[in-house]
């Protein structure tokens, strides 16, 4: 019988717990990403909101009515290039998608909260 890969005295313990961090085990080769995944929402991801609050609102008072909904697409696009911007600037991809997917659908939210509000005004 051959034995077995992790049972091999030259590779180690293959699979087996390596060490514990902050009370949950650590899997051998594994990072705890969570925290930094974390930490980098807030500092991604608000900024595209703001920076799309504020540019909604300029295109609300300043822009012609024929070109609103030409105004806020291109408000929509800058914010999806402004997200991208920033992602690649952290420089960590784990994490990417669920912080781009953030950061584009709360721009998206808020130039619709935004048309909306002014719809009615």
């Amino acid at each position: 019988m051959r034995p077995r890969h992790s049972d091999h005295p030259m590779l180690g313990q293959v699979g087996r717990t390596a060490d514990t961090n902050e009370g949950r085990t650590v899997q051998a080769g594994e990072r705890d990403v969570d925290a930094t995944t974390a930490r980098l929402k807030p500092i991604t991801v608000v900024p595209v909101w703001v920076a799309t609050l504020v540019v909604a609102v300029l295109i609300g008072l300043r822009s012609p009515a024929s070109e609103y909904w030409d105004h806020v697409v291109l408000a929509l696009g800058g914010a999806i290039v402004l997200t991208f911007v920033l992602q690649l600037a952290t420089s960590q991809k784990d994490g990417l998608v669920s912080r781009t997917m953030l950061s584009t659908c709360g721009s998206l939210v808020i130039l619709a909260v935004v048309t909306g509000v002014f719809a009615l005004v």
